[in-house]
Formats: structure tokens, C-alpha cells, sequence
């Protein structure tokens, strides 16, 4: 069985100059927050594309990993909102996961409000006598 550490700790970083900083004070698991998720009612529409998500994911780890070797990356936010999108993070990044927010509590509860919604706003109206 695999030896859990006493503590972990997580660090949300948005450079690799935060990634290196962090990784010097310890933190085990990096989570490059490359923006806002995209997506949903409030979600940002523009902004990098994956392919740059990617690429910052790639230079933060990269950073955190030049103080020590042993550091973990999740990935967060910008343009990985949906599962689809994971694949390909973790098919080109050293990501061993995600943390969901929006991706997971936000955007999937607006899609289902909405189409309830739709669906009482479809149903007809009783005729008046």
C-alpha cells in the first residue's frame, strides 16, 4: 500500500515565478490557474485558447519543478471546462488531475435550470372559459 504523506499542501499559482515561490515554501501540488473557466451564464467567452492553456500549465510545472522534482500539477480553469478538455491537458502536461469549480458546480447546475425552465415554459396554458 502506498504511503500517504502527513501533509500536503495545494497551491493555486498563475506564473511559474508564484510556481517557484511556493515550491521553495514547501507546497507538494501546484494548480495553474490559467483564468476564469469559460463557459455558463457568467463564465468568460474569450480568451486563450487550449493549446495556450497548455503551454502555461507547461511553463509553471516546469518552474516549480526546477526547485523540486517531487512536485505535483493539477490544472484549473481558462479554457479546461469540460471533460474533453482534461484529455487533452493531461495527454500533453504532467497533470495528474483536476480541480473542479465551475466545470463541475456551476455550469452543469445552469444547464439544468435552464432546460427546466424550457420545459414549464413549454406547457400550454389551460384555456379560460
Amino acid at each position: 500500500m502506498k504511503q500517504i504523506a502527513e501533509r500536503t499542501s495545494l497551491a493555486y499559482v498563475a506564473s511559474p515565478q508564484d510556481a517557484k515561490a511556493m515550491a521553495s515554501a514547501g507546497a507538494d501540488c501546484m494548480v495553474p490557474h490559467v483564468g476564469a473557466t469559460r463557459g455558463g451564464l457568467v463564465g468568460q467567452e474569450e480568451g486563450q485558447s487550449l493549446k495556450e492553456a497548455i503551454r502555461r500549465i507547461n511553463e509553471i510545472h516546469a518552474a516549480a519543478r526546477s526547485i523540486r522534482s517531487n512536485v505535483l500539477s493539477l490544472c484549473h480553469g481558462g479554457a479546461i471546462a469540460k471533460p474533453e478538455d482534461t484529455i487533452e491537458v493531461y495527454r500533453t502536461t504532467e497533470c495528474v488531475g483536476f480541480v473542479g469549480a465551475s466545470s463541475i458546480d456551476r455550469i452543469p447546475i445552469e444547464r439544468a435550470v435552464k432546460t427546466a425552465a424550457a420545459e414549464f415554459k413549454a406547457v400550454p396554458l389551460p384555456q379560460t372559459h
